[in-house]
């Protein structure tokens, strides 16, 4: 199959901004049969970008599945298996930043795809666009690329794009997400809404600080109703933020957050979760996800306080094991099969310290 390549440069000069598009599809087709439609017409608030034949028939059938990555180099197995889920039919990637490279990645590392569809939101007012929801509507698997998470939920919330990821996953089709773009799939999400991006000693040294923005009910992806993700994990020392978080959803929301995990996935590596809760982790450095539970409750929060709470049980699950969701008498909880390893932490003075291996 051949593709079709659109390019659009923004040129700065002075006060003003000079759009030039290049199209070069019409020579395309001219030299090699280009089966590739066009670029739509972008606009102020978004870009529209597409590879591949978008009007070719689904190869195979869809199926529900989440994609979780954690940021990074992407292992090419967790994603073909999200390409098949999808039918190898059309993706559509959703980004706030940048252009079409992340779908260029995809075409070319990847493959299996029938077209690949890049909507790069500018600002809130694409949400409302009719053919931005045309996509959507069509697609048959959606990721959410990497950036700033607040973008996605300041442009999204009460939206028409809000309702169309939650009815594709309603519908069967697989939806994944990596860096951000997994930041807010669980129905609890760290919004990063004040501009900055939370760190470890600063969440632990105060639950209540104005940075720990949360949010509730962005996404509501089954499997995930009672938990809240993190990327970059191991990298960037996000286990005592994470931690952090749960000690004040629990504070926030009470009942409504009770039994909450966190689910914290490292660079290179991903979380293929089925809709049965079996969950298999891919990884090219030997990467982990990381399942967070509190198992007893957090001292009181106290603005300027740092976190107290004992029994943080942290497990790993590495390329070797599987996480499990099961059903228990008041619902359901997450279990890891041949994890790499469990450990018991406990937060105090502002820091987060092992305090035993667990059983």
């Amino acid at each position: 199959m051949t593709t079709c390549c659109f390019m659009r440069t923004d040129f700065a000069h002075g006060s003003g901004r000079f759009r030039t598009l290049l199209v070069l599809g019409g020579l395309l087709m001219a030299l090699v049969g280009c089966a590739s439609t066009p670029e739509s017409a972008s606009s102020e608030s978004h870009h529209l970008y597409a590879i591949g034949d978008v009007a070719a028939p689904r190869p195979g059938p869809t199926r529900p599945a989440l994609l979780l990555m954690g940021g990074g180099d992407w292992p090419v197995e967790a994603f073909r298996w999200f390409m098949a889920a999808a039918g190898n039919g059309r993706v559509v990637v959703l980004r706030a930043s940048g252009t079409d490279d992340l779908q260029q990645e995809i075409w070319d590392d990847i493959g299996g795809a029938t077209a690949l569809q890049t909507i790069v939101f500018h600002d809130r007012r694409a949400a409302f666009d009719p053919e931005v929801l045309a996509i959507l509507q069509a697609a048959d698997g959606i990721f959410l690329g990497g950036g700033d998470q607040a973008n996605y939920i300041n442009y999204w919330t009460g939206t028409p794009v809000q309702a169309a990821l939650n009815a594709h996953i309603r519908a069967g089709r697989p939806l994944g997400g990596t860096s951000a773009g997994l930041a807010v799939q669980g129905r609890f999400a760290y919004g990063s809404l004040d501009g900055d991006s939370m760190d470890s000693p600063r969440a632990l040294a105060d639950p209540l600080r104005s940075g720990v923005t949360l949010v509730k009910d962005f996404l509501n992806l089954p499997g995930l109703e009672q938990v809240i993700t993190d990327s970059h994990f191991a990298k960037r020392g996000r286990q005592g933020r994470l931690v952090t978080y749960l000690a004040r959803l629990t504070h926030d929301h009470g009942a409504d957050a009770a039994g909450v995990v966190g689910l914290g996935i490292d660079e290179e590596s991903a979380l293929c979760l089925e809709p049965d809760g079996t969950g298999r982790v891919y990884s090219r450095v030997g990467g982990y996800a990381w399942l967070v539970e509190p198992t007893q409750p957090a001292a009181p929060l106290v603005s300027g306080q740092a976190l107290r709470q004992s029994g943080i049980r942290v497990t790993g699950i590495g390329t070797d094991g599987r996480l499990e969701r099961v059903a228990t008498a008041t619902g359901s909880e997450w279990r890891a099969v041949a994890p790499a390893f469990v450990k018991t932490f406990e937060a105090r003075d502002g820091q987060l310290v092992e305090t035993r291996a667990a059983p």
